[in-house]
């Protein structure tokens, strides 16, 4: 544990900061930098799985009529960015992460990395909005994303095969 105390003119004590973490008021001026890695640096693993459309066949049930989708696997690369995000109560100069960018790459379709505590924005290319994730010191985020390439549409008695629609999917839990 440290202790780290602040004195004004005379004598008088100001501020008191106690940390089980040794961490101390010099953690909260100088943040760690998202490129060093550190005993308090949190860990972000990301995985990808990529299906494609590769047939759509329509299945006959006594109620109702419905396309039914035959799958493959696609290529799995892809990469999530992670974008710091600053508290109000830091001025710019004092936050000194910096982007990150995770590569999952084609044989392993996972990938992980460590960053700084603190706000992070997850950015991957073509989801259609922005998730944020809090990060404390030593924890660990899972981040799933799925990628689905094409959809079969039933238009009356008939699927078809919309080849070029693309869906995907972002799950996180944070541990």
């Amino acid at each position: 544990m440290s202790v780290t105390l602040l004195y004004a003119a005379f004598g008088t004590v100001v501020f008191v900061a106690l940390r089980a973490d040794g961490a101390g008021l010099e953690s909260r001026l100088n943040p760690p930098s998202s490129t060093k890695p550190g005993p308090s640096m949190a860990i972000v693993r990301v995985g990808h799985t990529h299906r494609v459309v590769q047939k759509c066949t329509l299945e006959e049930n006594a109620a109702d009529l419905r396309c039914s989708a035959t799958f493959t696997n696609g290529d799995p690369r892809t990469e999530l960015r992670l974008i710091p995000r600053r508290p109000r109560s830091l001025r710019p100069s004092e936050d000194k992460r910096e982007p990150v960018a995770i590569v999952v790459g084609t044989a392993e379709g996972a990938a992980s990395a460590e960053v700084a505590p603190g706000r992070w924005e997850l950015d991957w290319a073509g989801y259609p909005s922005q998730r944020t994730i809090s990060l404390a010191s030593r924890s660990e985020a899972n981040v799933t994303l799925q990628t689905v390439t094409g959809r079969c549409d039933r238009i009356s008695r008939a699927c078809n095969l919309v080849s070029g629609a693309v869906s995907k999917r972002l799950d996180v839990v944070v541990r």
